[in-house]
């Protein structure tokens, strides 16, 4: 597993928008029309603000894009089903954002594929990358329309120290060290919403998914982010 400027980056196959993929894709079609309409009601005002440009989204810890695909298809579609309240055809332009790792060019060949969303280009959609993690600015000031992260955001930048027990974080006995994973995880969460914050137009749009597992009284895998939520949301 290679590493690249302190970031823990392991690489992904060929395979991955056929096989691993596959679960998150379902994840993402259950929200296709909430993101949707979401984003619609967003660009209404905006137009009666008089902004009739470009819709630019954010596609955090997109893989090898199929999920972001779906997703950004479902959106595209809505804007063009509601063209007239938006302020006409708008072009959807999508920042993806993944590690520098990331297999590329399967991602471009899936959003440009005939079926993918940005098969027909400008001025229906246009796909971007960017190669940070998605705790790092990713836009411009007031620029970003809709922000969406599809599973991701368990990820972690940093790894603060090794596990004593030499286990996987989700398994692990060792309380003093997952306690200090826990708090770099939190600031890395609150590093996401603030730069997510400020890189948002009035009235955008944040979605976010991560994993839940419910089958032991600790809370399962996953629990370090479900913690920081929950801690931020009890501190407003």
């Amino acid at each position: 597993m290679p590493r690249m400027a302190g970031v823990v980056t392991p690489v992904m196959g060929k395979s991955y928008n056929k096989d691993g993929s596959h679960w998150q894709q379902g994840a993402a079609r259950l929200w296709h029309s909430v993101v949707s309409e979401g984003l619609i009601k967003t660009l209404v005002e905006e137009r009666q603000r008089g902004n009739k440009g470009p819709v630019w989204a954010l596609d955090c810890g997109c893989g090898h894009g199929k999920a972001s695909d779906g997703m950004m298809a479902a959106v595209l579609k809505a804007m063009q089903e509601h063209r007239d309240e938006i302020g006409g055809n708008r072009c959807l332009c999508v920042i993806h954002n993944d590690l520098p790792s990331n297999h590329w060019a399967e991602l471009f060949n899936t959003v440009n594929a005939p079926a993918g969303y940005a098969a027909g280009g400008p001025p229906t959609a246009m796909a971007f990358a960017s190669g940070k993690t998605m705790y790092e600015r990713q836009a411009p000031d007031e620029s970003l329309h809709l922000v969406v992260a599809i599973n991701c955001t368990h990820w972690m930048a940093h790894q603060p120290r090794p596990l004593s027990d030499g286990l996987v974080f989700q398994c692990s006995t060792d309380t003093e060290t997952i306690q200090t994973w826990l708090q770099v995880k939190r600031l890395e969460w609150e590093s996401f919403l603030r730069h997510r914050s400020a890189e948002l137009v009035k009235g955008g749009r944040i979605f976010v998914s991560w994993y839940e597992y419910v089958g032991r009284e600790d809370g399962g895998w996953f629990r370090a982010i479900d913690n920081v939520v929950n801690v931020m949301a009890d501190e407003g």
